[in-house]
């Protein structure tokens, strides 16, 4: 049942690709993400082929990681009369909840179009906050 779904889901959205050709329709399917738990850390994979390290930013506030790249396109490209643009250029970004970590606690490598984050896991009694009884 959960094939069938997914395959009308696919068939729905490629009729509406070839019938409208809206380029991106489908931003949900850029970005992937796959997420890992180790013993000590979570692992955070994201594929952005086509992107320069230098268009990529991570950004750490109120216990959420956002990660954003920006593709922009250059003025040769803009000047021309566009066919058909299957390539990406834009803004895409993901937000991820962190909760208490610091900039320095995080680790992040870009390297073959997957950009790779590694969380230290928080242990529990970090977590524990104590009200003075009075």
């Amino acid at each position: 049942m959960r094939y069938l779904v997914k395959r009308n889901n696919d068939l729905f959205d490629n009729l509406f690709d070839d019938f409208f050709d809206f380029p991106f329709s489908s931003k949900r399917a850029l970005m992937r993400t796959d997420i890992q738990e180790d013993a000590d850390h979570y692992q955070i994979d994201i594929e952005l082929p086509g992107f320069n390290k230098d268009e990529i930013k991570i950004n750490l506030q109120d216990g959420y990681l956002m990660i954003t790249a920006k593709k922009e396109q250059n003025n040769q490209e803009q000047e021309k009369r566009i066919i058909r643009q299957e390539r990406f250029y834009g803004e895409l970004s993901r937000r991820f909840y962190v909760g208490n970590l610091s900039e320095t606690d995080i680790n992040a490598k870009y390297n073959n179009g997957i950009l790779t984050v590694l969380l230290p896991k928080q242990s529990k009694a970090e977590n524990k906050k104590y009200i003075n009884i009075e």
